[in-house]
């Protein structure tokens, strides 16, 4: 197959891929987090607080591996005995240490302290003075606190044994709490990240479950929030994943306000076919006494064609025929809206393609002013005579049911297996029918042949495209040209590029360079020999430290130089040579006083 002929094909059947794509996705699902928590139990107390505390509240088995983090706890340690007591619960282990932590710690006015320790209470069976705790909790949600802090009030104080009207007061810093949610490209969230959202957000959910009412969360909030917290739901850490999970939970599995999803699953059927999507919360359970709705399907020009088409329900699966909506094929624009008792309800917005087949029909081929009919798909059995003349063929694309359409793609290809020319002419649209006026001796430069002639049809809404091979045309010129060669076709594969690196330069003989080194070290006999000429000597200079100093600074300067030379850069070569010039200074000052002073001495003697 020619290049320019799976250029045309592959578009066709892209563009049916990615229009029925757009909009499809996966159902929701939280199993990874699942999974990541449920190995924590062996690493640490922390950890495995974290990983039971997220599954108990998805109503996920945690292991009974997670009991072996009990046996090493610090019993004076509450924060310890908290997190114990939680496993405890969680994998349904026997533990009964730090009572005495705990009713020290319930005299706290630190909220987070009063956290652990009430809840850590409930699970020892120790005594809670609840008016005493819950007056330090509204002491506290007066002045100033952060939303953690207030996360751990809400859940420490729907904790307590308490009537429902005591907890009023603390019921109206939640709707203060809610009013600091932080917006963001459809999720919401607080300040201080995941965990403090999953802390505030159960909190303010734990504090309507005790009052028997909705939460102080708006129903946008808490979607909002569901959102934040599945955008971490493929996280491996697990302190992010604990805190998605939960904050998962708190939004799907609460009384009044859980939140549910709709999630596009099949967006491309045939007439007979039909679409489906899913409805789930969060932690992707399936809803399956929803009632969904196609409450809009919009056409390529906006216009609504259908609304308000209910989906039949089949165990958490929702599907649509795409024949009772009574539309043409195409591509649409679906509005799709889910509800149910005691759930907020859910919107999705998906692309859907309803297909069909089509067929080719009124074709017709005109050479001058001879017209042939031609009939789909069948090919015409004998060549048509083309001479010094534009061939142009008419036709209409209908699909299996229904009057006549435009089509995304249609065109006609000539190819010659004989000359290697090629060319492809675009139809044109008008009255629902298609016109292809081929300009055969610009598009073949003047090359006589048999061409075959192929028309191809691709669209979104056809399945599959149409590719009809009409005839053979023997297209002769007048003025011909000669066939290129085969090598000229730039489809052929090319003779392979030998890639040619410059040589390196030449060097000089060994002896050269051993002759110029020796001359670059001449002067220093030179010198050498000169300081003997002139009587120069050591004997004045004494081994002491400066000395040392001075000749060793001397050597390094000269070993820095070299680097330099070798492979340091100016700033590194001048970071070091500065102090090593400070040294050498007061070195080589300190050295020549001591050579002064010894000079002096020996002459007064």
């Amino acid at each position: 197959m020619t290049l320019s002929r799976c250029v045309v094909m592959l578009s066709a059947v892209l563009a049916v891929l990615s229009l029925a794509s757009v909009g499809a996705g996966s159902v929701i699902s939280t199993s990874k987090l699942v999974n990541t928590l449920k190995t924590q139990g062996t690493y640490s107390l922390a950890a495995a607080y974290a990983a039971a505390s997220a599954l108990a509240a998805a109503n996920e088995a945690t292991p009974k591996n997670f009991c072996d983090v009990l046996s090493s706890i610090d019993d004076q340690s509450l924060t310890d005995v908290f997190q114990a007591t939680q496993i405890a619960v969680a994998a349904n282990c026997q533990f009964k240490k730090g009572s005495a932590v705990v009713k020290a710690s319930l005299k706290s006015d630190d909220v987070q302290t009063l956290y652990q320790a009430v809840l850590a209470a409930k699970v020892l069976g120790v005594f809670v003075d609840a008016g005493k705790v819950l007056s330090q909790l509204k002491s506290t949600l007066k002045g100033k606190y952060t939303v953690r802090m207030a996360g751990y009030a809400f859940t420490t104080a729907a904790a307590l044994d308490v009537e429902a009207d005591q907890l009023k007061s603390i019921s109206s810093a939640a709707s203060n709490v809610c009013n600091q949610l932080l917006v963001s490209e459809g999720t919401a969230y607080f300040d201080g990240g995941l965990t403090a959202t999953a802390i505030v957000t159960k909190g303010v959910f734990d504090l309507a479950a005790a009052l028997g009412k909705q939460s102080a969360f708006t129903s946008s909030q808490v979607t909002m929030l569901a959102e934040y917290f599945a955008q971490s739901r493929f996280s491996t850490d697990v302190v992010r994943a604990a805190g998605s999970l939960i904050g998962l939970a708190t939004t799907s599995l609460n009384k009044f306000q859980a939140a549910m999803v709709i999630t596009p699953v099949v967006t491309e059927a045939g007439t007979d076919g039909a679409f489906t999507v899913t409805v789930t919360n969060y932690l992707g359970n399936p809803v399956e006494a929803a009632k969904v709705t196609l409450t809009k399907l919009k056409g390529s020009n906006f216009k609504v064609v259908a609304e308000n088409v209910a989906l039949s329900s089949s165990a958490g699966v929702y599907k649509l025929k795409a024949g009772q909506l009574n539309v043409a094929p195409g591509t649409y624009t679906a509005q799709f809206t889910a509800t149910a008792k005691n759930m907020l309800s859910a919107q999705a917005t998906s692309r859907v393609v309803i297909t069909t087949s089509a067929v080719i029909t009124d074709a017709s081929l005109t050479v001058g002013s001879e017209q042939t009919a031609v009939t789909f798909p069948n090919t015409l059995s004998d060549a048509v005579e083309v001479k010094d003349a534009k061939p142009v063929l008419k036709f209409k694309v209908k699909p299996a049911s229904g009057s006549a359409f435009r089509a995304h793609q249609a065109m006609v290809q000539l190819t010659s297996k004989d000359n290697n020319q090629e060319a492809v002419f675009v139809a044109t649209y008008s009255s629902d029918t298609y016109t292809v006026s081929m300009n055969v001796a610009s598009a073949l430069k003047y090359v006589n042949g048999a061409y075959d002639m192929t028309v191809m049809v691709g669209d979104a809404a056809i399945s599959p495209a149409l590719m009809w091979n009409v005839g053979v045309l023997n297209i002769e010129f007048e003025n011909s040209a000669p066939a290129p060669s085969p090598s000229a076709t730039p489809y052929d594969s090319q003779p392979e590029i030998q890639h040619m690196f410059r040589e390196p330069d030449s060097r000089p003989p060994a002896i050269v360079s051993l002759a110029f080194t020796a001359l670059c070290l001449a002067p220093l006999a030179v010198l050498f020999m000169g300081w003997s000429f002139v009587g120069a000597n050591a004997d004045a200079l004494k081994v002491n430290l400066s000395t040392l100093t001075f000749f060793g600074s001397l050597a390094a300067i000269l070993l820095l130089f070299i680097s330099f030379w070798l492979y340091l850069n100016l700033m590194q070569c001048m970071a070091m040579l500065v102090p090593l010039l400070a040294v050498l200074f007061f070195s080589a000052r300190s050295t020549l006083r001591d050579v002064a002073t010894e000079r002096v001495m020996s002459k007064t003697e």
